[in-house]
């Protein structure tokens, strides 16, 4: 192999490096905070099947895994699946880890939102849940929902015609309860466009890749409120529409940070969380952290995971930087 033909290899394996490096970079972070999502899981879901699943999740996301990724934030996201028993990026579309740039910080935000097998899961928790359906209608299908003194729908499925997004018309859900009682609820496809256009991920993540999945939510979220209905589910279902759209009301986005220090579900939460992702941080970095920006420059001063935490601090902390240059 000829000089030029290596370093034309080499600036191609250059990027898969860089990946592969930012992977097992990513791969230590959640390791060292093991503990919180063990806590978090409570014997709902195995830890090592969360830090699995989350890995394999990067690697479909690159921004979870980039320089400028909130650490924290995508920790705060795995500990509240774990919390919930739900696995966040697996196919099975419990719940998605979705990346936001955050325009503010110069930076990538991760957040948590339920997917429609979520909600399922965590209905049928509640006990008086039998089962829950919710399907979609395409063009050319027959569909007639009747309502009055004997509500119910017909719907005849057709699997000769294009089932896609944009063929899509009107999305159901069915509610059957153990005591015997039946409800359900209907949206077009002009209802769930307008709940998607509010919607901070309304142009990335689950909505531009499992479209129908989400209008299924979106319909189920809606019905919930028809049936009976868990305090965890309650819980779940708030904060899930919180990081989704935001304090809608006051035109604002509300902080992660903020949702944690809340009460019930979230308090717990953040007491598991190490207390860096925590709001109300002190105003100036800690003897731990003055130590490690002093040796910042100081060879061999500086484990992994020292450096680690050092490359987070940047993040959230630069005026700090500033001051000791």
């Amino acid at each position: 192999m000829s000089t030029n033909d290596a370093q034309e290899s080499t600036a191609l394996a250059k990027p898969e490096d860089a990946k592969d490096e930012a992977t097992e970079s990513l791969k230590k972070f959640l390791e060292k905070h093991r503990e919180a999502i063990v806590s978090a899981a409570a014997n709902r879901i195995n830890p090592d099947r969360v830090l699995k699943v989350a890995l394999l999740a990067v690697t479909k996301a690159p921004q979870l895994s980039h320089p400028k990724t909130d650490r924290m934030s995508l920790l705060r996201s795995i500990v509240s699946a774990a919390s919930l028993g739900l696995e966040a990026g697996s196919a099975l579309g419990e719940a998605y880890l979705v990346p936001y740039w955050n325009k503010n910080t110069g930076r990538y935000d991760v957040e948590l939102i339920i997917g429609y097998r979520g909600l399922v899961t965590l209905a049928r928790r509640s006990g008086s849940i039998k089962s829950v359906d919710s399907r979609p209608v395409f063009e050319g299908e027959r569909f007639e929902p009747h309502y009055g003194t004997d509500p119910k729908i017909i719907h005849v499925p057709d699997f000769s015609i294009a089932r896609t997004p944009d063929t899509l018309t009107a999305v159901y859900t069915v509610w059957k309860l153990e005591d015997g009682g039946e409800q359900f609820d209907i949206m077009s496809k002009e209802e769930v466009e307008a709940i998607r256009t509010r919607s901070k991920a309304k142009d990335n993540g689950p909505w531009k890749t499992d479209y129908i999945e989400m209008a299924k939510k979106t319909v189920t979220r809606r019905s919930v409120k028809m049936v009976p209905m868990s305090i965890e589910m309650a819980e779940a279902l708030d904060d899930d529409t919180r990081r989704e759209f935001g304090d809608l009301e006051l035109g604002t986005v509300t902080d992660e940070t903020e949702a944690l220090d809340g009460k019930g579900a979230n308090a717990k939460l953040a007491a598991m969380l190490p207390s860096s992702t925590k709001a109300n941080e002190p105003s100036g970095p800690s003897e731990r952290q003055r130590r490690l920006i002093e040796n910042e420059h100081t060879p061999g001063a500086l484990g992994d995971e020292d450096k680690e935490e050092l490359r987070q601090l940047k993040l959230d902390h630069p005026e700090w930087f500033k001051a000791a240059s």
